[in-house]
């Protein structure tokens, strides 16, 4: 989902598609994802990002799936 965004996605719209917080601050702190913090006029929104790292274990684990391994 965000290897596909490159906004990334807000923490809520991570939430609704089955991520808990406990999850995301591990792949905060595995270093795959970073998280920052956006205000507008109203609100401030948490949004999460793809890094570098975790697009190359992305790719990783695709190969592997490939070679059955």
């Amino acid at each position: 989902m965000l290897a596909c965004n490159p906004f990334g996605a807000t923490e809520a719209i991570m939430h609704v598609h089955g991520f808990t917080r406990l999850m995301l601050a591990k792949l905060i702190r595995a270093g795959l994802v970073t998280a920052h913090s956006e205000t507008g006029n109203t609100i401030a929104v948490g949004r999460i990002r793809i890094t570098d790292a975790g697009r190359r274990w992305l790719e990783d684990a695709a190969k592997s799936e490939l070679h059955g391994a």
